[in-house]
């Protein structure tokens, strides 16, 4: 079982894999819990003015089973750079499960807060929240003020107190903007190699790349957050001698920890 509303590329990759792998029966005692935490990040040049330079968001669903912390792991650990259409993942994402109506009995208490050694640097309120349903208000947790950019070393804590346990002093993973090279206002080609500063503290750490193609292709490229990106053999057939420009470029870090059957997702984005 899988979710779609509200969630990153990066982090839908993941779950479309560990459902595609998931081989856990249904119901009763394997029920899980399954919470994604995150904080989205903005480069200075794609906030519209006066815009935070982050916001924070919570949910959390219940699943008919269970899906472990490996399997996630296993969904997010790889080390192939691969590129699709956004019409196929399009595609994929439709083809799942819409469990939209499982926000709506989650409870993960009152508070998730972000910390570093300085003190507090973001709280997440439960609220409700009929954007995220189409069945009625569904809990979910969102910043409560303006964002500036998040310091490295930050934990998690969740309060815990309803359905979902309690998760404290959870490491955050980390990311941050980086240049590429070529830039991104620069076209690229299919034997362009992009290069920037890889994120090596990060044991799953990806570059999300939205291409347009003057051929009309649409890709989005799901790369290994290494410092360096070649386009696979099978898109460069498919994009031969167009050139390309950037859409957008998402670097994502995810951190899996598990408590009994909740399994908790951070991710920590940033786009430029």
């Amino acid at each position: 079982m899988c979710l779609k509303k509200g969630l990153s590329v990066a982090v839908i990759s993941v779950l479309l894999n560990a459902c595609g792998s998931s081989s856990s029966s249904s119901g009763g005692e394997n029920e899980g819990l399954l919470g994604i935490v995150v904080l989205t990040q903005f480069s200075e040049d794609l906030r519209p003015s006066g815009s935070p330079g982050a916001f924070g968001s919570g949910l959390f669903y219940r699943l008919d089973e269970i899906i472990t912390s490996d399997t996630f792991a296993a969904g997010f650990n790889t080390d192939v750079d691969t590129c699709r259409a956004a019409d196929d993942i399009d595609n994929d994402v439709s083809g799942l499960p819409d469990l939209d109506n499982l926000l709506r009995d989650v409870n993960a208490g009152e508070t998730i807060t972000f910390s570093d050694l300085a003190g507090t640097y973001a709280t997440l309120q439960r609220t409700i929240d009929e954007d995220f349903s189409e069945l009625g208000d569904a809990t979910v947790y969102l910043s409560d003020s303006a964002l500036t950019t998040p310091p490295q070393n930050l934990t998690v804590d969740i309060s815990g107190g309803g359905d979902f346990p309690a998760f404290d002093n959870v490491f955050f993973p980390s990311v941050f903007i980086t240049e590429i090279t070529p830039s991104v206002e620069q076209d690229i080609n299919a034997d362009t190699t992009l290069r920037w500063i890889g994120n090596h503290r990060e044991p799953f750490g990806r570059m999300f790349m939205t291409i347009d193609f003057d051929n009309g292709l649409n890709i989005i490229c799901n790369a290994l957050d290494d410092g360096s990106f070649s386009f696979p053999e099978d898109t460069r057939a498919l994009i031969s001698e167009s050139s390309a420009t950037f859409v957008s470029i998402d670097r994502t870090a995810i951190r899996i920890t598990s408590n009994g059957n909740a399994t908790l997702l951070s991710v920590h984005s940033v786009h430029f």
